[in-house]
């Protein structure tokens, strides 16, 4: 089973970890005219998400949505 050192090695990396398991099933005859459903392969899907870097004090990223650090009443900066 490959899975654990998968996740691993994307926990490793600094990204959190998710997954899901997928599977199908195909159809397949019985006698009587009855279809049974035949489990195949499942497969594993792992992802890896890089966490939201902080933003640096003092870039614009760090100010608030309008651009400037502080304002007055009247929207002047202060």
């Amino acid at each position: 089973d490959r899975v654990p050192t998968a996740r691993q090695a994307l926990l490793d990396a600094g990204l959190t970890c998710d997954g899901v398991l997928l599977q199908a099933s195909r159809l397949a005859p019985l006698p009587g005219d009855v279809t049974r459903l035949a489990a195949t392969h499942p497969v594993f899907l792992l992802w890896g998400v890089r966490p939201p870097a902080a933003p640096v004090e003092g870039s614009p990223a760090a100010l608030p949505e309008n651009g400037s650090e502080e304002e007055s009443e009247e929207g002047v900066a202060q």
